[in-house]
Order: structure tokens, then C-alpha cells, then sequence
């Protein structure tokens, strides 16, 4: 709940609850971290709720799918949400539908939402006359739904449901407080502490698990209570809203990736809230005020900076994008080298035979003239990636040299010490001069720093990032913070471990298509790749959707017309939004087949390119491999042909999925004549982090288990024949 008291027709009263009058809320949080919400719209509600996805549920247990499918996929098959929850929300049709969807859940229940006659009977006889001993567990298991149901034993007689526990897991020991002489059931309760005011107990581990990760949503109000400003907001319930929810969510939850992220021994941590919010204040008034002077301060933690991971422009996460795409960009150049033309490239010192040479391109017919300026183009690329990684060798020129100076001649220290010796602080200079570069001091500094770092990357096993460096990954390491986790040497090493190898695949992606080769069956190449799957070659196919028979396109053409897309406008190659197709990779995995992940920053509404597969036209529809399109009888069989978006992840039909299959309408030239054709695109629904799982809903119930054997995911969902 959200306190306001001034009049709104959208606030709600609840009597019971700590804040009785205001906005409601629905969240759903984690340790207090509030991860994703809906605001209650009084008569109607949660926002963008629509009851018509659940209509076996009511409206209280389907917004809690409702929030959890907003959630981030987890980051592989093998991790998953357990989501705890009270008896306001709990049923075994929630719980079954959350287990099909690969949520796990637990919580307590009501006694009119459990199908065992026997614990319903000792729920009514307890709850009067405490005759149940502690401790106490029955399990039975659901006679309609696959959820086990429980009844334990503890202050009161607790029932429960839950997907995830069955009853049989060992016991936890905790150290349990002896209840008060007038607390509830305190005739059994008491038993076991045998006079002791403190005992290890055994508690089921449903129980303790409940114990431990319930409250979420409660913790989080309780961190923002505590600053709960005295002033009440009594006209404009927006402000309510605005400062009193969202800006104290966004602080809080700040906080707490601030605590965690440090180490416990860190003085950069924050321990309590107290510390953070004047620590934030102080940094927003050095960052936006013209004076600030922050005098007896209380706090017992002010670090002098505030760590945001991957925020900002200089993160590594986009630093290394802007490397990735940089790879991108120059080896679609390269890969136009083919011809050994001994004037392609050549260095022409003279104007004269520049001009000589522009004249003989202006000559040539318009193909010629075309391939060569893209062979020069191409060249140049090829020059300033050796540029680039030539820096790398700089600080060894600089050792060399520094070596060779005459001691008595050196320069007199200036500015404070930075690591440097006196000869190599004038080696640095002198070349730095020699390669017309900056001299002012801060730059020497800098170019010290820069060049002494590339050559220990070099030496330490670095070697891909630093052919495709950006300006943005320099600025990143330049800002890199002393005081992180790593050692800026060791994060770049990491970085190359880790991206490596995808930068490599990445050179000969782009090198390929750049030949003409837009298959993509260089996959099917890959030694890891080629021990996960075993497709033909000629099935591969990741360039079009092209019709199953001429006599399916003819009838359909008959039937339709031209083509025409339903919502009135192509989006074709050239569509409102990007293509990084080129990003898309197929990542081994040693507990599975393959992963299909982008290897970059994926924005809503991206291409990530085609979805595999015939265009048909029939009423006979294959509901394990079709794909329904815009019109009747008009869909996608992908039984025949596959590429490297088939293999990625499919969920339960209106499951969690972070791309959808749209069909759309691109335009190509045949014989300088303009043609229509369909394509079924992969479009991201949300931003899409890299090495995230790429996952789409099935279409069908038969599609979904199709896709869940590994059998099938070998042969990349291929039928026979």
C-alpha cells in the first residue's frame, strides 16, 4: 500500500493492512529487492492485466503469473524461480499452473483450498482443542493437481502446498524460542523445549525454506518505512506515487545491490541505510550542485564513491558491445578482399598518381568501379586495425629506448609518483612526440598508463579484443575503478576468456556473409558444435522462408492476390529497427545440447533474423512443427528445413519467452524487377542481455513436448525424409 488520504477515486481501503488507505500495489520481491510491480486500478484491477489468459484463475492468483513472467529468463535449464507466497494467494490450480510453466512454488493455504478429508478434519479439531503434537507432519498429495499438500505442526496446525518439496527431504536443526505460557497451542508447543528456554528443534525443510524467503515483499516496505517522510501527501495522488513509491523503490533497491555487491569487510560498504542515502546525497550534490559542503555528518560510512555495476556508457557489458560490433563492421570490409589487384592498396605517395588512379576507377564499367572502391575501402580497414595493434608493442619500444638513455641526462621528476621511472617518463614523452600526440602532462600520464597496459594484456594471453579496441572499451578501462573486485589486468583477461573465442566466430561469420555465403552453415563446422547436433548441410538454411511448392504459392496466390501485409506496412531488411542477426550465436553447453544467445545487447523490437522453415498452404496443419501464419490455412512447416534460431529454448504455449515469431513482408529484386515475398522474423520482446537464453512460447501443447527431447534437439527438430 501506498499511504494517501486525499481524494482519488482510485485508492483503496483495507483495514487490516499497516498503511489502511492509499494506492495498492501488487509486487513481487526478493530479500526486499522489489523486482517487478502493478499498480491496483480500483473496479478494474491490475494495470495491463488481462483475466482472459487465466480464466481458470481469479484475478488475486492470476497476477501472480502475471508479475513472474515479467521476470528475467534464468540463466539456463538448469536454474529456475521458486516463488513463496501466503494463503491469499495460494491454490493448487495456481501452483499447477505455475508448474508447468518451470516455476517452482510454495506457500500456506486455506483450509477450503486442500482435498484431504483427514487434514481438514485435524485443522477443525486442533484449532480447538490442540490435541495434534508438535511437530507433527502429514503429507498427501493432491488428488486432482500435481501438488503435494501438507499439515505441520508448529505454534498452530500450518497447512501448506508446494511444487517443489514432497515431504521426504531431510530435516533442518534451528534454534527455536519456547512460545509464552498464553500463546496459541502453547499446551503442545511447549512439550518439546522440556523447561528450556532455547532448543534445536528439527523443522521440516518446506518450513524453513518458507521461513527464510517469505516475506519479501514485507522486508522491502519495512526498508522504505524507515524513512518515511513525516509530511503527508494529500493532493496529487501522482506525487504520492511518484516520491513515496518509485523514488523510494529505486533508493531502496539501490541500497541493497550496494550491501551485496561490496565485500563484508570493504569500507566501501554501506551497512545500513543510513549511510547510503547520505552518501547518495552527497554524490548527487558533487555531481549536479556548484557548492557543496557537507559538515558533521553522522554517517558512519561515506565511501567516496558509489558502485553501480553496469551503468553507464564505459560498463564492461558495453564496452564490450562497441568491440563486438566494431568486429562486425571492419571484417564485413575485409571480407570484400578476394582479387590480387596489385593496385588495390598500394600506397601512392604523389597527388599525381592519386588523381591517375581515381581517373582509371571513373573509367572502368559501374561493377568494376564499385568492387574496386570497396577493395580500397577494404584495404584501409586492413591498415587501421594493424594501427591498432600496434599500440600494443609501444611500451616495449618504450622499455628499449628507456634502457639506452644516459642516466645523468634525464628530466627531473615532476608530479606525483605514478608507478614510473624517471627514464621511462621521457621515453613515453619523446615517443609520444615523435608520433605527433599530446604533450601536456595529464596526457603523458595517460598515454603511460595506456600503452604500459596493452602490452601487459598482450603478454597475459589477450589478443582478440585488442584487434577490435573502441574508443569506449579505452575509456572503460581508463575509468576502470582501483578499488573494484578484480585488477583492471585481470578483467581485461577475463573479458578475452570470455568473449574470445565468440569474437573469432563472429570474424569468420561476418567474412562469410560478406563472400555472398548468408547460409550460415559454418556452424555446422564448428568442432563444439558438430559433437551437440547432427543436421545435413542442405537442410540448413538461414537465408529465406521459401514456398514448399509452387503449386501451394499458386493456389494461395489465387486466393489472395498480391500480398498483402495485414497491418498495412513492410518492415522488410530495411525496418524500423535493427538487424543483428550477425549477433545471434549457438553456445555449447556440457549439461546440454545448445544454447542459442546473442552475443550483444538486444533491444526491443530487434531482428534477430528468420525462423527456419517452408511457407505452406494447407488446411492440414502440423501442430508438433507449424507455425500458424496471418491468414487461414497459411503457415510455416519447419519439419524439412532448420538454422540456428530453430535450436533455441521453446516454453509451454503463453509461457515466459523473450522473442516472438512475426510474419512479415520483405522486398528483392529479380532481373531489376521489385517482388514480394513472406519471411517468419524472430523479433525481441524485451531488452535482451548477452548470453541470455533466447526463448519463444510454443504454439501448441504437441510443439512444446517435441521440443523438451533431446533426440529431437540433435537433429535440430528435423522430421525423417
Amino acid at each position: 500500500m501506498v499511504r494517501y488520504t486525499g481524494k482519488s477515486t482510485e485508492t483503496v481501503h483495507i483495514p487490516a493492512k499497516p498503511i489502511p488507505i492509499g494506492y495498492k500495489v501488487w509486487v513481487v520481491a526478493d530479500s526486499g529487492y522489489f523486482l517487478r510491480w502493478s499498480f491496483h486500478v480500483k473496479g478494474s484491477g491490475p494495470v495491463g492485466y488481462d483475466a482472459s489468459l487465466y480464466p481458470e484463475l481469479a484475478p488475486t492468483q492470476g497476477i501472480v503469473i502475471d508479475l513472474l513472467s515479467r521476470l528475467p529468463a534464468p540463466p539456463s535449464t538448469s536454474h529456475g524461480y521458486h516463488c513463496f507466497m501466503d494463503n491469499l494467494f495460494s491454490t493448487p490450480e495456481l501452483f499447477e499452473f505455475l508448474r508447468y510453466q518451470g516455476t517452482a512454488a510454495t506457500g500456506t493455504t486455506r483450509l477450503g483450498r486442500i482435498d484431504s478429508r483427514k487434514m481438514a478434519e485435524l485443522k477443525t479439531e486442533d484449532r480447538s482443542k490442540d490435541v495434534v503434537a508438535w511437530g507433527t507432519l502429514y503429507v498427501r498429495k493432491h488428488k486432482t493437481k500435481d501438488v503435494m499438500q501438507f499439515a505441520f505442526k508448529d505454534n498452530a496446525l500450518v497447512l501448506a502446498i508446494s511444487t517443489r518439496f514432497t515431504g521426504f527431504e531431510p530435516s533442518i536443526w534451528r534454534l527455536r524460542r519456547r512460545p509464552g505460557k498464553t500463546s496459541t497451542s502453547a499446551k503442545t508447543a511447549r512439550v518439546p523445549f522440556e523447561g528450556e528456554p532455547t532448543k534445536m528443534l528439527q523443522i521440516p525443510r518446506l518450513i524453513d525454506e518458507y521461513n527464510h524467503h517469505m516475506n519479501g515483499v514485507d522486508s522491502g516496505d519495512q526498508l522504505r518505512a524507515e524513512f518515511e517522510p513525516p509530511r503527508r501527501i494529500q493532493r496529487g495522488g501522482h506525487q504520492a506515487l511518484m516520491y513515496m513509491f518509485l523514488l523510494e523503490v529505486a533508493v531502496t533497491n539501490s541500497f541493497l545491490l550496494q550491501r551485496e555487491g561490496w565485500p563484508k569487510t570493504s569500507r566501501l560498504r554501506c551497512k545500513d541505510q543510513t549511510a547510503f542515502r547520505l552518501a547518495l546525497c552527497k554524490e548527487l550534490l558533487l555531481q549536479y550542485g556548484k557548492q557543496v559542503a557537507l559538515q558533521n555528518s553522522q554517517a558512519s560510512c561515506i565511501p567516496e564513491a558509489i558502485p553501480i555495476q553496469n551503468a553507464g556508457p564505459t560498463s564492461a557489458v558495453q564496452a564490450m558491445d562497441t568491440v563486438l560490433r566494431d568486429c562486425a563492421k571492419l571484417n564485413s570490409e575485409r571480407g570484400k578482399i578476394r582479387d590480387k589487384d596489385p593496385n588495390i592498396g598500394k600506397i601512392r605517395k604523389q597527388n599525381s598518381l592519386i588523381r591517375e588512379y581515381a581517373d582509371e576507377i571513373a573509367g572502368s564499367t559501374f561493377d568494376d568501379a564499385v568492387k574496386k572502391v570497396n577493395l580500397e575501402s577494404a584495404h584501409f580497414v586492413c591498415k587501421d586495425m594493424q594501427v591498432r595493434y600496434n599500440e600494443s608493442i609501444y611500451w616495449d619500444i618504450i622499455q628499449r629506448r628507456a634502457h639506452d638513455l644516459d642516466p645523468n641526462k634525464l628530466q627531473t621528476p615532476k608530479g606525483p609518483p605514478d608507478g614510473f621511472s624517471v627514464a621511462e617518463k621521457d621515453a613515453a614523452t619523446e615517443l609520444s612526440t615523435a608520433l605527433g600526440l599530446g604533450g601536456s602532462p595529464p596526457s603523458q600520464r595517460k598515454y603511460r598508463r595506456h600503452w604500459k597496459n596493452l602490452a601487459n594484456w598482450r603478454k597475459s594471453g589477450v589478443d582478440m579484443i585488442l584487434f577490435y579496441r573502441t574508443t569506449q572499451f579505452d575509456e572503460f578501462c581508463l575509468h576502470y575503478s582501483e578499488t573494484a573486485n578484480m585488477p583492471l589486468d585481470t578483467k581485461v583477461l577475463e573479458l578475452e576468456q570470455s568473449y574470445g573465442c565468440h569474437i573469432k566466430q563472429l570474424e569468420e561469420r561476418v567474412m562469410k556473409e560478406a563472400q555472398g555465403d548468408m547460409t550460415g552453415s559454418i556452424w555446422l563446422h564448428q568442432p563444439s558444435i558438430m559433437e551437440k547436433i547432427e543436421i545435413p548441410e542442405e537442410r540448413w538454411n538461414n537465408v529465406n522462408n521459401p514456398w514448399l511448392s509452387d503449386a501451394e504459392e499458386s493456389k494461395y496466390r489465387s486466393s489472395h492476390g498480391a500480398f498483402q501485409a495485414l497491418d498495412g506496412k513492410q518492415r522488410g531488411e530495411n525496418g524500423e529497427n535493427s538487424d543483428q542477426s550477425v549477433f545471434i550465436s549457438l553456445i555449447p553447453r556440457p549439461e546440454e545440447l545448445v544454447h542459442v544467445c546473442p552475443i550483444v545487447t538486444i533491444h526491443k523490437g530487434d531482428y534477430l533474423g528468420i525462423f527456419s522453415g517452408n511457407i505452406r498452404y494447407s488446411d492440414v496443419f502440423d501442430k508438433k512443427c507449424g507455425v500458424r501464419g496471418p491468414t487461414k490455412n497459411l503457415w510455416l512447416d519447419y519439419s524439412q528445413a532448420t538454422g540456428v534460431l530453430n535450436q533455441m529454448k521453446v516454453s509451454a504455449p503463453q509461457g515466459t519467452e523473450n522473442v516472438r515469431l512475426e510474419w512479415e513482408l520483405i522486398d528483392f529484386s529479380v532481373a531489376s524487377k521489385c517482388h514480394q515475398a513472406w519471411r517468419v522474423a524472430v523479433r525481441a520482446l524485451r531488452t535482451i542481455e548477452p548470453f541470455e537464453e533466447l526463448v519463444r512460447a510454443a504454439g501448441h501443447t504437441e510443439q512444446y513436448l517435441m521440443h523438451q527431447e533431446p533426440a529431437n534437439a540433435r537433429k535440430g527438430f528435423l522430421s525423417e525424409g
